[in-house]
């Protein structure tokens, strides 16, 4: 099935920014498998190569739901270990692959619901069928509610402390990877 993606995202129109996960070559031509910022979560689709702009980054970002935390790398530099909020058990954070899609600078009014700033995902919420009447989209973000860190209390999205979504915004940038596990020990065996 062919499908063609807008070149701006939906949410903040910045260029579309996909995640390459495989690459093949088939008859002198260069295949990326890329993951797509669609529902369902993990869907990827086949691109070619010559026809999109090819970046690399070392950095990743790590979230385990068990533990409430995150983790930001630069290749095996830690950068920061901090600590989030979660999903609930109605509206949990579903874990995956996913890439940042939609920066949104909000250090203007940084006492909103989003606080300093939000960084949008490829991912989607998987039981929210809209979230105040957009797309149910994932987004690591700020938060004026600082006293929740720590706890599964959000729609989906993982909330940090303001001072720490700044820092992973220092060091991030569109398509950033982000491995959403389970725990530390799925994170684990999944690397093995």
């Amino acid at each position: 099935m062919t499908r063609t993606l807008d070149k701006w995202s939906e949410a903040t129109f910045h260029p579309l920014t996909l995640l390459a996960v495989e690459q093949r070559e088939e008859a002198g031509t260069r295949w990326l498998r890329v993951m797509l910022p669609v529902q369902p979560n993990q869907s990827t689709g086949w691109i070619k190569a010559d026809q999109v702009t090819l970046t690399t980054t070392s950095v990743e970002i790590r979230i385990f739901i068990e533990e409430r935390e995150l983790e930001l790398w630069d290749g095996t530099e830690l950068i920061l270990k901090a600590p989030v909020a979660l999903g609930t058990d109605e509206t949990p954070t579903p874990p995956g692959l996913y890439s940042i899609t939609d920066p949104l600078d909000s250090t203007h009014n940084d006492t909103g619901v989003y606080g300093a700033y939000a960084l949008g995902l490829s991912g989607f919420s998987e039981v929210l069928k809209t979230f105040d009447g957009a797309p149910p989209q994932l987004a690591i973000h700020g938060t004026n509610q600082p006293e929740l860190i720590g706890q599964y209390v959000s729609n989906g999205c993982i909330r940090m402390y303001n001072e720490d979504i700044m820092t992973v915004v220092e060091h991030t940038d569109l398509g950033t990877p982000v491995h959403i596990y389970t725990s530390r020990k799925a994170a684990a065996e999944q690397a093995a």
